[in-house]
């Protein structure tokens, strides 16, 4: 039997290939940060499912459409589902392609992209390897570690530490550790990203503060039904742990306390 020719070969190889992923063009950035409006996640006509799934090729082919508006993008980040959280980064490379400044806010949320990514860190829904791809990537591009949510007054660092993202606390705090590290939240009774890691059970997230120059001896305002959990003992300074203050204590509970 003869062998097939050379372009019979080249054409069946080219049908088992898979269709590579094709961004959108990029648009020129703006100079200026800007707050977008709210709108609803697109979906594909008849879809079956009511989230995004960035895998499904119906979807693929909005996500990757010039004319899919960064409101819209910033919708299918906000759906809750390991499908979105975990292509965080193929997402919001797609926000920057349509010439979005990285200090750009979500109109709902009044989220950043970094707050976005270091969200989608979390373990089981998001994907951290990705949040850190996307957070080094913001970064780069000048994103402010500093910016809060007016919702939630929460920073990237804090949102890192709640949702216990120990990776991406070292990208964050590399190069802006004194700005950062001991700045705290209104919404957590003014605590630091320290103490939102040890309220919950954050360990990870909580060492790898430590490890950067949290201060544990940060109080936070004085509050009732504080529990004594010790959640840091095995990491905190020697001087520290021989200090046996009372959650009681005027200034209220430090974060060995909380």
């Amino acid at each position: 039997m003869a062998p097939p020719l050379r372009g019979e070969e080249e054409e069946e190889e080219e049908e088992d290939e898979p269709v590579p992923e094709a961004p959108s063009p990029t648009q020129e950035r703006r100079q200026k940060p800007v707050v977008h409006p709210s709108a609803p996640a697109p979906l594909p006509k008849d879809y079956a499912f009511t989230f995004f799934d960035p895998n499904d090729p119906a979807c693929q082919e909005i996500l990757f459409d010039p004319q899919t508006t960064v409101p819209e993008l910033f919708a299918i980040v906000r759906q809750w589902v390991p499908q979105v959280q975990h292509k965080i980064d193929v997402i919001g490379n797609e926000i920057l392609r349509r010439g979005c400044h990285v200090n750009d806010r979500d109109g709902l949320t009044d989220m950043t992209l970094l707050h976005y990514a270091c969200k989608a860190g979390a373990h089981g829904v998001g994907d951290p390897a990705a949040a850190v791809r996307l957070s080094q990537q913001l970064l780069a591009l000048g994103a402010d570690v500093t910016l809060r949510s007016r919702w939630t007054n929460m920073n990237a660092l804090h949102y890192a530490a709640y949702f216990d993202v120990p990776d991406l606390v070292r990208v964050l705090l590399k190069g802006t550790r004194p700005r950062v590290v001991n700045s705290t939240c209104s919404d957590f009774n003014h605590g630091s990203a320290l103490h939102i890691a040890a309220s919950n059970l954050c360990l990870g997230a909580a060492k790898c503060l430590l490890e950067h120059g949290a201060n544990p001896a940060l109080r936070v305002l004085p509050r009732q039904h504080s529990t004594v959990i010790f959640l840091l003992l095995p990491t905190a300074p020697h001087s520290f742990l021989g200090q046996q203050a009372s959650a009681e204590d005027e200034g209220g509970p430090d974060c060995l306390h909380l």
